[in-house]
């Protein structure tokens, strides 16, 4: 069966139809799509060069607003009207390579296109004879560079080779598309060839069209779930902040909490049953920052040289005798190593594991199987971070929940409450946050006392840090109150 086919096939399809009783997970929409925005030079609308998709055909569109582009497909558009080469008319290309997934919190992806710029550096070394490939992809915010972004542009640095590019974008997060600009002019029937019919869904389309062809590239759009547990949660979309990742929280020396990583909040406690340390619940912030690889390739110059030519003296050469005994030569060499640029997918072990690596707590069960023999053990729970009714020791909350573009600043709560018996002291609160988050300064605030400090933390941003004065008799609480800034 053709894979494209089968992909299209499986991203329309969605179940239907439970057992009573289950709910099944959210539909997703019947066809992806990947919305970009391509802009040029900078200033009045009237000024900007204009985008002409499915140019000399008959479904010809020239429109500088967000489109949706289906994945896997080829599409060539024209480019023209620049403010220093009116007559110029570059043709672009754009391969479609993968989809934003929608989510809870992001439920519209229309409104958030990846933003192509063909700048005025990029036009000048294209007229130049340069070719140019940017691989624009979806930034990880776990590995997030910690600088701050602009709301409709992307992150932009160089690469080396179009090779290197790609695997940039694997690394740092997930292709998005790959755009090349330079190449020769095309004719009417290479743009007839390579634009295939309804695969463009345009501003104000009231019915998404139906491609002509099936999809000629490999891609990453096609969301596959188990039925019962519901799709697994998007990586590159949002930037989950809170809880404990990494190295397990724990008390530190001098009052400090330990394996407080980027992203992680904590509460330290002491109570007469000693102190504990109890991670909060995580959020989520789904605005999706764009980085692309920038290659430019071809020749930069000429630089040649010219002197007086040299004089040459022949003479008769009076006897020449030239032997060559035949020969074989073989060299043999053995592997030294090997260097693979993919990651592995599946590890397989014949017997029970040899270690453990705990990420929360205990383990709430171990099993080793071997031949036909069973052993098992179960432990409890060290600490507990929640109480009948799903009281948080530490609840971490965001407004608005739903942030929608890259600059918009978010108020985070933290809510510490003392749903036990026993009073607590020494009261400890550390937020470590991610390299997207920049901390809007002076915007701390409590319902208790609290001496506050801000230091930098490995991701680029700052760790917060409250220490609460007095102590938290059974069923009070109290909350925390600052603001972020989204890079």
């Amino acid at each position: 069966m053709n894979i494209g086919i089968l992909a299209l096939a499986m991203s329309v399809s969605q179940p239907t139809a439970y057992p009573p009783g289950i709910a099944g997970p959210p539909i997703m929409p019947a066809s992806p799509f990947l919305f970009v925005k391509v802009t040029g030079e900078k200033g009045d609308q009237a000024e900007a060069p204009k985008v002409t998709w499915h140019p000399l055909s008959s479904e010809s569109t020239t429109t500088n607003s967000t489109v949706g582009l289906r994945p896997g497909y080829l599409y060539r558009f024209a480019f023209s009207d620049f403010p220093d080469a009116k007559g110029t008319v570059l043709y672009p290309s754009i391969e479609i390579r993968g989809t934003l997934i929608p989510r809870p919190g992001i439920p519209d992806v229309a409104k958030h296109p990846v933003p192509i710029a063909i700048t005025e550096r990029d036009i000048d070394q294209i007229l130049n004879g340069r070719f140019i490939t940017k691989i624009y992809y979806l930034e990880d915010p776990e590995s997030a560079i910690p600088i701050e972004g602009k709301a409709g542009e992307a992150l932009e640095n160089s690469a080396n080779s179009e090779e290197d590019a790609i695997t940039e974008a694997r690394l740092r997060g997930r292709p998005m598309l790959i755009l090349r600009i330079g190449e020769r002019p095309s004719t009417k029937e290479e743009l007839a060839r390579e634009n295939v019919p309804g695969t463009i869904l345009f501003p104000g389309a009231k019915q998404m069209p139906m491609p002509a062809a099936p999809p000629i590239f490999p891609f990453g759009a096609v969301m596959l779930y188990d039925p019962l547990l519901g799709p697994k949660a998007a990586a590159e979309e949002c930037l989950n902040d809170g809880g404990d990742i990494g190295a397990r929280l724990g008390e530190g020396p001098n009052r400090t909490i330990s394996g407080l990583d980027p992203t992680d909040t904590a509460m330290m406690y002491t109570t007469r049953k000693g102190t504990r340390v109890v991670a909060s619940n995580r959020v989520g912030i789904c605005v999706p920052r764009f980085v692309a690889a920038r290659v430019g390739s071809g020749p930069t110059g000429h630089h040649s040289i010219h002197g007086p030519e040299a004089k040459h003296t022949l003479q008769p050469v009076s006897a020449l005798d030239v032997r060559m005994l035949p020969g074989n030569i073989r060299g043999t060499e053995r592997l030294v190593g090997l260097i693979g640029s993919k990651r592995i997918n599946m590890m397989q072990s014949q017997e029970g594991p040899a270690s453990l690596i705990q990420w929360s707590g205990r383990p709430a069960g171990l099993a080793s199987i071997k031949g036909v023999s069973s052993i098992a053990m179960a432990r409890g729970p060290e600490e507990i971070t929640a109480y009948k009714g799903h009281v948080l020791l530490l609840e971490k909350s965001i407004n608005p929940k739903h942030a929608e573009k890259i600059g918009d600043v978010v108020t985070i709560t933290l809510k510490f409450s003392n749903p036990t018996t026993e009073e607590m002291s020494d009261i400890f609160i550390a937020d470590s946050l991610t390299g997207r988050l920049e901390y809007v300064e002076g915007s701390t605030k409590s319902t208790y006392p609290t001496t506050f400090t801000a230091t930098a933390n490995k991701a680029g941003s700052v760790v917060l840090r409250w220490s609460v004065d007095g102590t938290l008799k059974p069923g009070e609480s109290g909350t925390i109150t600052f603001q972020v800034k989204i890079r």
